[in-house]
């Protein structure tokens, strides 16, 4: 089970942690000090305050379950279109034969 942000699903929720928090800019506030989100050993911080987000779960295995189903049925489509041409010029060459006799 992983922890998703966006279409990625990362292994730990740290890992996701640090995607999201790493992606905020600093700000100044009205009286012209600065804020940042800082990260000290595992915990984010911000005004000497712990962050604790709340990530959705996913599971990658179910990703990569559904992209089989995906291109097995991709890939059948494609093969009945490549038998369907195939039949259809072997067709049209036993037509032009016959109109050769």
């Amino acid at each position: 089970m992983g922890y998703a942000v966006g279409r990625i699903c990362y292994a730990t929720k740290e890992d996701a942690t640090d995607v999201v928090m790493s992606q905020i800019p600093p700000s100044i506030s009205a009286d012209g000090s600065f804020h940042q989100f800082v990260k000290i050993g595992h915990a984010w911080t911000y005004n000497n305050q712990i962050i604790h987000l709340s990530l959705l779960e996913c599971d990658n295995e179910l990703y990569y379950q559904t992209g089989i189903h995906i291109s097995g049925a991709v890939i059948v489509i494609l093969a009945s279109i490549w038998c369907a041409s195939f039949i259809y010029k072997f067709i049209g060459k036993i037509n032009s034969h016959d109109d050769e006799d």
